[in-house]
């Protein structure tokens, strides 16, 4: 679908892309409600940040606990661990 196509489709039949069944639920949650076609329904821009902090922390304590698991103690992190 070329980018015009995709715009047709977005904005005049409240169709959307495909989230990748790889993505984390918790980002895919965050996409389907900014995609919500109902704008008062829509997450605020402060609702997003809390959202995007709380996976933020998470995120820092699953790599926190795979770094510790792993015997690296407070070493760099690799791109694994994220």
């Amino acid at each position: 679908m070329g980018y015009s196509q995709s715009n047709a489709a977005v904005g005049f039949m409240d169709r959307r892309l495909e989230i990748p069944s790889n993505t984390d639920p918790h980002w895919a949650s965050i996409i389907e409600s900014c995609w919500d076609s109902d704008p008062q329904r829509r997450p605020s821009f402060q609702e997003l940040l809390e959202r995007l902090q709380d996976l933020q922390k998470q995120y820092v304590v699953q790599a926190r606990t795979r770094r510790e698991a792993a015997g690296k103690g407070a070493g760099k992190m690799s791109p694994e661990d994220c």
